[in-house]
């Protein structure tokens, strides 16, 4: 209950404002809380408060992240400020930047097709914390996550209204960065790897087009019928390449469909597994940190759909029906070694919770950081 009354405290007190001129030269009044307990010894409150005290900053990288605008958090900017905040602040964990060339060099050409029309160069962060006690028996958990800056849809481009907002469309790498920042500060006992693939989908002339076909780095070929499905290119690419890295696990997270949203509504995650145990596992995290998560199917018709007349895959679907679950079967193709894996589709939850008190009534949410931080932690 007092890591509860703690985080509400803190997190309520969040507010997003560097962009606005009257706050320039305005400095934030911090929040005061005094307490009195006899549950609890002064080591152990400052124990607990010390833990919530990092678990809220993360979530507050994760929502300031999201909320900052794209013209001021392109790819190459965005794993510039992971970096820095790494450097500042997270001492145990080591950092690859992969660059072009390098992506390149490793045959991410699902994740380059989506790059393809943007001015910025992709960037893949690859972030590496290995517990002090590591043992033979340590458990390695693998994070990717989806880091599109902006997404105009490509040359499937989105309607207007329908592009405002799309500045959190890398959510769902923000969301795995905020909950393995705070794990790695709360000191997770097990080994964690943290894969953010991040590129804006523009138009240009020499955006990728419909009815192009791509080899992935896994080698598998994709049949790329709407490029406003692009969260799932990178994604693929980037699954492949940490399926290398032989974890345990593999979670990503994705503001990936917005038939998310009508599944489950704004207020509600999707989860889909290859692993029963681990949808079990994660659910409860959830429940322990009281944010709502609902598994979906992926059934053999579903991955049935995502096979093409041409490729080997199609990265959409045949209709208009079970989008969550066509894009998790598509992404399913992409791990290999029999590695236990899981899909978060946080398009609803990533933004906007006002139902929420401890959330900003608009913008960047941080729901789920506390979900994945509870299952890297425990």
């Amino acid at each position: 209950m007092l890591s509860a009354f703690l985080e509400g405290f803190t997190l309520a007190q969040y507010e997003f404002s560097p962009y606005k001129s009257q706050n320039a030269n305005k400095k934030k009044k911090a929040g005061s809380l005094s307490l009195k307990t006899k549950h609890f010894s002064k080591s152990e409150f400052q124990k607990i408060a010390k833990a919530v005290a990092q678990r809220c900053e993360s979530i507050n990288v994760t929502r300031d992240l999201v909320n900052t605008p794209p013209n001021d958090l392109n790819s190459v900017q965005y794993a510039q400020r992971i970096q820095a905040d790494v450097k500042k602040n997270l001492s145990q964990v080591k950092v690859k930047i992969l660059n072009k060339a390098a992506i390149k060099k490793e045959n991410m050409n699902l994740f380059l097709a989506v790059n393809a029309g943007s001015a910025f160069e992709p960037r893949l962060v690859h972030l590496t914390y290995t517990p002090k006690k590591k043992t033979a028996k340590t458990q390695h958990i693998a994070l990717v996550g989806k880091g599109i800056t902006f997404d105009t849809g490509g040359y499937s481009l989105k309607p207007a209204a329908a592009m405002v907002g799309m500045k959190f469309d890398m959510g769902g790498s923000a969301t795995l960065y905020g909950a393995f920042r705070a794990a790695v500060l709360n000191q997770s006992p097990h080994k964690i790897t943290c894969v953010l693939a991040m590129t804006d989908n523009a138009v240009s002339s020499n955006a990728i087009m419909p009815d192009s076909v791509v080899k992935s780095r896994s080698g598998k070929t994709v049949e790329i019928l709407n490029t406003d499905a692009e969260g799932r290119l990178i994604l693929a690419d980037a699954l492949d390449y940490t399926c290398d890295l032989k974890p345990d696990v593999i979670i990503d997270a994705a503001t990936l469909t917005g038939a998310c949203l009508v599944a489950l509504g704004k207020e509600v995650a999707a989860l889909m597994s290859n692993d029963s145990q681990l949808s079990q596992e994660l659910l409860g995290s959830s429940q322990a940190t009281d944010e709502y998560l609902w598994e979906l199917p992926i059934i053999d018709e579903f991955r049935e759909q995502m096979k093409s007349d041409i490729a080997d895959y199609r990265n959409i679907g045949a209709g208009r029906f079970a989008g969550t679950c066509t894009a998790g079967a598509f992404l399913e193709f992409f791990i290999k070694n029999d590695i236990k894996w899981a899909h978060f589709d946080i398009a609803g939850v990533c933004d906007s919770q006002p139902h929420l008190d401890y959330c900003p009534k608009k913008g960047g949410s941080g729901v789920m950081v506390r979900t994945l931080e509870e299952f890297l932690l425990n």
